[in-house]
């Protein structure tokens, strides 16, 4: 009798443990495609800082504040664009406020379409105590967007000219003479 129950029990054991490899094989298989493409984007990301004068930048794809999907073109404006890469947690963006704020406060909304790059998650009232009312807002760009554009490191401020392509970049808290920069 106990025969009889191993000689059907032995398969059925067998049967699960070989589809629980096969799953498991499968699971890994994925685990490491996902991980060589998130190898690839923050390897890039790494890099971010390298923003060359006369790159040309792809679109930006993200979210709005309202949490809406965005995809901003730097290339076929009627205007260059003054682009601000923040973090909410970033002390030298916080630093670098005073600067922003004097660019921000030189008819930068005639001259400049100004898009503002945040990290993480923004608020209007932060927009309009930083006179960024006027601004192309994108909150939480995909990984791959900030890394193909480079623009992961914060803070950076970088004006492209109407093609889209980079006039100047700074990734670093702006001196007065980077200010002279921007508004020339």
């Amino acid at each position: 009798m106990q025969s009889a129950r191993l000689r059907w029990t032995r398969p059925i054991i067998y049967g699960i443990l070989v589809g629980l490899i096969v799953v498991a094989g499968v699971e890994n298989a994925i685990l490491f495609s996902r991980s060589r493409n998130l190898h690839t984007i923050y390897g890039l990301i790494g890099r971010a800082s390298h923003l060359r004068v006369g790159v040309k930048l792809p679109n930006l794809v993200g979210r709005d504040i309202a949490g809406e999907p965005v995809e901003i073109s730097f290339a076929g404006g009627d205007r260059k664009t003054l682009i601000l890469v923040h973090s909410e947690q970033c002390g030298a963006c916080k630093a670098n406020w005073s600067k922003w704020d004097k660019l921000l406060s030189s008819q930068t909304a005639e001259k400049y379409r100004l898009v503002f790059i945040e990290a993480l998650s923004t608020k209007a009232e932060f927009l309009k105590s930083h006179r960024l009312s006027s601004a192309l807002v994108v909150v939480r760009p995909r990984p791959s967007s900030l890394a193909v554009n480079r623009l992961a490191a914060t803070p950076q401020t970088i004006l492209v000219d109407e093609a889209g392509r980079v006039l100047v970049a700074r990734a670093s808290i702006l001196g007065d003479a980077d200010i002279k920069q921007f508004l020339e």
